[in-house]
C-alpha cells in the first residue's frame, strides 16, 4: 500500500489517509511525473534545478587531478596521486547519486530542522551546506600548519614523497672513511630548513590535500543545496508532514494514545486503578492539559483520565469512588508512540 506524505501512514489509493485524513492526490500525481521521466531523466530533471553545478563539479574532478598529476604533484609519489585523484573523482559522482536517491529523505530531514532544538537542530541540511566547505578549508590549513611545524608529521610526508636527484644522491654517498667519535661530535648538526624551504617542499602535498577535500567538500555542499530547492518546489505542491501541523500532531498522537491504553487493558496490562479505569471505560473521559515539543522534534503530552473504581467496605458494601490516572505520551514527529507512562493521582 501507498504511504501518506503527511503521517506516513498506509491509504488506499484514490482516498483520504485514515489516520490523519490527508488528501494524498498531489504527492500521487507527482510520483507518477517522476515515474513518467524514467529515472535517468529524472536524474538530469533534478540536477537542471541547480544549473548542473553538482555534476559539473564531479566531472571537473577527474581533468583537475590529471592535470595536477602532470605539474604541480610531481614530486608527489605515483602510488599516492592515483588513490587520491582516482577517490575524489568517485565520490563527487557518488554524493550526487546518493542526493538524487535520498531527495524525499533530505526534505523531510530540512523540514524537521524547523521543530528541533539543540545539537540535532545544527544538523539539518542548511547548516551541514554551509558549514562542509569551511570545514574543508579549515583542514587543509590545519594540515599546511602541521606539515610545515611539526617534525613528525613532516618525517610521515617525507614517506610520500618521490626521491628528487638531491636526496638520492646524498643517501647513496658515503664517506671514504668511517667517522671517529670524535670527529662526528665536533661536526655541525644539520641545520633545520627555514619556514620559506619548508613551505615549498611541502607545497605539492598541501596542494593535493587542498585538490581532494575542496572538490569533496563543494560537491557535497551544491547536492545538498540542489535537493533544498528540489524539497523547496516539492513543499509547493504537496501538503507539508505532520511534525510541522500541531493540531493534526496532537489530535493524531491523542487517538492513538487511547487505544494503545485501552488495548492494554483488555490484554491484563493494567492493573490496580487503572484496571479499574479501563474496566469503567463508560464513564472513562480523557483530559489533554499538557502539551511539549521533543529534542527530536517529537511531542509530549499530558492526560488525565477520570473514571470510577468499585471498593468494598469493611461491612462488605460496594461503593464506587473517583479514581484519576495521568498519562504522559511521547511520540516520534510522525505521531508514532514511543511511551506511555502512567502514575496515579
Amino acid at each position: 500500500m501507498p504511504e501518506c506524505i503527511v503521517c506516513r501512514g498506509e491509504y488506499t489509493r484514490g482516498t483520504q489517509c485514515p489516520r490523519c485524513s490527508s488528501d494524498n492526490t498531489a504527492w500521487e500525481d507527482w510520483k507518477k511525473k517522476e515515474e513518467k521521466r524514467g529515472r535517468l531523466q529524472g536524474f538530469f530533471h533534478f540536477l537542471e534545478l541547480h544549473s548542473y553545478v553538482p555534476a559539473i563539479i564531479a566531472y571537473c574532478a577527474l581533468p583537475f587531478g590529471l592535470l595536477g598529476m602532470s605539474g604541480p604533484w610531481l614530486p608527489v609519489r605515483l602510488s599516492v596521486l592515483v588513490p587520491v585523484v582516482t577517490l575524489t573523482f568517485i565520490l563527487c559522482l557518488y554524493i550526487t547519486q546518493y542526493t538524487y536517491a535520498e531527495r524525499f529523505a533530505l526534505r523531510e530531514e530540512e523540514l524537521l530542522g524547523r521543530v528541533k532544538r539543540g545539537w540535532r537542530k545544527r544538523l539539518a541540511p542548511e547548516f551541514r551546506a554551509a558549514m562542509v566547505p569551511v570545514a574543508a578549508i579549515a583542514l587543509v590549513m590545519i594540515f599546511a600548519l602541521l606539515l610545515v611545524e611539526s617534525e613528525y608529521v613532516w618525517k610521515f610526508a617525507e614517506l610520500l614523497m618521490r626521491e628528487t636527484p638531491s636526496r638520492a644522491a646524498s643517501a647513496v654517498e658515503m664517506p671514504a672513511q668511517e667517522e671517529t667519535a670524535d670527529d662526528a661530535a665536533s661536526s655541525p648538526q644539520e641545520e633545520r630548513p627555514s619556514l620559506r624551504e619548508r613551505l615549498g617542499r611541502a607545497l605539492p602535498l598541501i596542494s593535493l590535500a587542498t585538490y581532494a577535500l575542496i572538490f569533496v567538500a563543494f560537491a557535497y555542499s551544491s547536492s545538498l543545496t540542489l535537493a533544498r530547492d528540489y524539497a523547496r518546489q516539492l513543499n509547493e505542491k504537496v501538503p507539508l508532514p505532520i511534525f510541522l501541523r500541531e493540531d493534526l500532531l496532537t489530535g493524531v498522537v491523542q487517538r492513538e494514545a487511547g487505544r494503545a491504553v485501552h488495548r492494554a487493558v483488555r490484554s491484563g496490562g493494567g492493573s490496580g486503578a487503572a484496571a479499574a479505569v479501563g474496566a469503567q471505560s463508560a464513564s472513562r473521559s480523557w483530559t489533554w492539559d499538557e502539551m511539549e515539543r521533543l529534542e527530536d522534534g517529537g511531542i509530549r503530552l499530558t492526560a488525565v483520565v477520570h473514571g470510577t473504581k468499585k471498593e468494598e467496605t469493611l461491612s462488605g458494601e460496594l461503593v464506587e469512588r473517583s479514581v484519576s490516572t495521568a498519562y504522559v505520551v511521547e511520540a516520534d514527529p510522525w505521531g508514532r508512540i514511543i511511551k506511555v507512562a502512567r502514575a496515579e493521582r
